[in-house]
């Protein structure tokens, strides 16, 4: 299975992960290739999701932002060292 891999309802685990707040995942997904970039059935990245689902200042939203905007361009393009 690829990482970017859609389930029956067309989500990505990237942006499951990011959504749950779950940390760990976010990074083993990031470290194994997943794409940041991808957008959801509405478009929206996986830092557009971090920033709806989790409230300013919060050290969730810290967390998954830190892991997130190295790998996120501005105009939504993935900016990955390895690219």
């Amino acid at each position: 299975m690829h990482i970017d891999a859609t389930d029956s309802w067309n989500r990505r685990p990237l942006l499951q992960a990011v959504a749950g707040g779950k940390i760990a995942a976010v990074g083993h997904l990031l470290a194994h290739g997943a794409d940041a970039d991808q957008g959801d059935a509405e478009h929206r990245t996986a830092l557009e999701l971090c920033r709806r689902h989790h409230r300013a200042g919060s050290l969730v939203r810290a967390r998954l932002e830190a892991l997130l905007a190295p790998v996120a361009g501005t105009d939504g393009s993935a900016t990955r060292p390895d690219q």
